[in-house]
C-alpha cells in the first residue's frame, strides 16, 4: 500500500511502522514467551498431575478392592473363629466324657481283676480240694477193692472151712 503523498515521507513513515511493528511483536513476544513457556510449563504439570490423578484413582480402585477383600476376609475369619470354637467346646466335651467314661472303665477293670483274683483264689482252693477228694477217692476205692479181695479170701476159706466140716460130719454119719 503505497501512498503517495510525500514520497519520503511515506517511507519513512513506512519503515517507522515497519519498525514499530517489530518493536511491537518483540514487546509482545517478550511478554507472551514467559507466558507461553509458563502455559507450556503448566500444561506439562497438568499432564503430570492428571498422570498421578490417574495413578492416584487406579490406587484407589486398588485400595477399595482390597478394602472390599479384608472386609470379607474378616467375616472369613469371625466364621472360621466361630467354627473353631464350637470345635473346642466340642473337644472339650469330649475330653471331659473321655475321661470320665476312662475312670468308669478303669474301676470297671479294676473290680474285674480283683473279682477275677477271687475267681482264680476259689479255682486253686477248689481244685486243691478236687485233688484231695480225688486222693482220697483213689484210696477209698483201694482199701475198698483190698477188702473186697479179703472178703472174698474169707468167703473163701469159710467155704473151705464148710467143705471141710461138711464131709468130716459125713464120715461121722456114715
Amino acid at each position: 500500500m503505497s501512498v503517495e503523498v510525500d514520497g519520503q515521507r511515506y517511507k519513512e513513515i513506512e519503515i517507522m511502522a515497519a519498525e514499530m511493528e517489530t518493536r511491537l511483536r518483540d514487546s509482545v513476544l517478550r511478554v507472551l514467551r514467559p507466558t507461553l513457556a509458563q502455559v507450556s510449563e503448566l500444561d506439562l504439570k497438568q499432564q503430570d498431575l492428571l498422570t498421578k490423578v490417574s495413578d492416584q484413582a487406579e490406587q484407589i480402585g486398588k485400595v477399595d478392592g482390597l478394602e472390599s477383600n479384608v472386609v470379607k476376609q474378616g467375616q472369613y475369619t469371625k466364621i472360621l473363629e466361630d467354627a473353631v470354637m464350637t470345635t473346642s467346646n466340642q473337644v472339650r466335651e469330649l475330653e471331659t466324657i473321655t475321661g470320665k467314661q476312662f475312670v468308669e472303665l478303669k474301676s470297671a477293670f479294676e473290680a474285674s481283676q480283683m473279682a477275677l483274683s477271687g475267681y482264680k483264689n476259689d479255682v486253686l482252693r477248689l481244685s486243691r480240694e478236687d485233688t484231695r477228694i480225688w486222693d482220697e477217692a483213689t484210696r477209698l476205692q483201694q482199701q475198698h477193692d483190698e477188702d473186697v479181695q479179703t472178703n472174698r479170701d474169707h468167703i473163701h476159706g469159710c467155704h473151705k472151712r464148710i467143705a471141710r466140716v461138711r464131709e468130716e460130719f459125713e464120715g461121722h454119719i456114715l
